[in-house]
């Protein structure tokens, strides 16, 4: 059983033209992991993270997007 937790995601967009877009954002800004596995069950210390966490086991991911149309 995992314990539950709060997920902030956050996106800015930028329209320079009717064409041209830009958008900057983070998923997990506040950088939350699941609850570690206990030694016990972690055996090989490769995976301390649950992979059935709803949101993944990564922490917080940030990307950067340019969209041109056509």
């Amino acid at each position: 059983m995992l314990s539950p937790k709060t997920l902030v995601d956050l996106e800015g967009r930028w329209q320079f033209s009717d064409n041209l877009g830009f958008a900057i954002g983070a998923e997990n800004l506040t950088d939350q992991y699941p609850d570690a596995f206990p030694i016990s069950l972690n055996t090989t210390g490769n995976t301390p993270y649950s992979n059935y966490s709803p949101f993944g086991r990564s922490g917080r991911f940030v990307y950067a997007r340019v969209s041109y149309e056509f």
